[in-house]
């Protein structure tokens, strides 16, 4: 068999395993003034075409680094990491509409400036131990919660801010103007130091009823000794309702 027929077969990876058992390699001498003809034996019937093999070690050694980085970009493809979720918006501030009882006629109103967090989480304004002095006082003058109509300038204050802004003060004067037209109380009791801002002041000019401060309840409860002042305004508050009965 001719040399450059192995060589061939080498070059195409077939091995000497292709190799016709019965070929024969002849030399042919340098000196020999012809070449002798061998007639190429037939190549033998291969089930089928043989897998091209990397030509060096080098090709070989990245097959596996290939192959996981397409297992990858397979997942990444198939199977996409889910998007974050959104938060959920934060709940609206409770109202305090939802607090306060149907606006009735009464014998006076009595403000405070916005629901405290002790409020919310009893249902109803002056629901806890501010509540109770506070009926107190009313009794003092000859007054049940019944005949008091209990509201708040503003129906929510975000975070609970206690100054809240001059916009936000201004934006409630309709409606207090409206419950107060339905109560149609004799005098405002204005409880806290709210009412005495100045803006807030002006507001209750608009009124045209009238005004008796006293501090919130709260207040009194934390600091007794202001207990007596606002005893002091309370009878003069009863006295102006014995002057001007229902």
């Amino acid at each position: 068999m001719n040399s450059r027929y192995v060589h061939l077969h080498d070059a195409l990876g077939l091995g000497v395993m292709w190799l016709n058992r019965e070929a024969v390699l002849h030399h042919t001498p340098a000196a020999a003034p012809t070449v002798q003809k061998v007639a190429p034996a037939p190549l033998p019937n291969a089930p089928s075409a043989p897998k091209a093999r990397p030509k060096n070690a080098a090709d070989r050694a990245a097959i596996p680094a290939r192959l996981a980085a397409l297992q990858r970009v397979g997942v990444y493809l198939a199977d996409p990491a889910p998007a974050e979720a959104e938060p959920a918006p934060p709940p609206a501030p409770p109202e305090a509409a939802a607090l306060t009882a149907p606006v009735r006629p009464a014998r006076i109103a009595a403000l405070c400036e916005c629901p405290s967090p002790a409020d919310i989480a009893a249902g109803t304004l002056f629901g806890g131990a501010d509540g109770e002095l506070l009926d107190k006082m009313f009794a003092a003058i000859g007054l049940r919660r019944e005949d008091v109509y209990v509201g708040c300038w503003l129906n929510r204050l975000p975070d609970f801010n206690p100054e809240p802004s001059a916009e936000a003060v201004s934006a409630a004067l309709p409606r207090l103007q409206g419950e107060l037209a339905a109560a149609q109380p004799a005098a405002l009791l204005l409880m806290g130091r709210f009412f005495e801002r100045e803006d807030v002041r002006r507001h209750c000019a608009v009124f045209g009823l009238p005004e008796f401060r006293i501090p919130h309840p709260q207040q009194m409860l934390a600091n007794p000794t202001l207990k007596r002042p606002a005893w002091h305004t309370l009878q003069a508050l009863q006295t102006l309702l014995q002057e001007s009965p229902p």
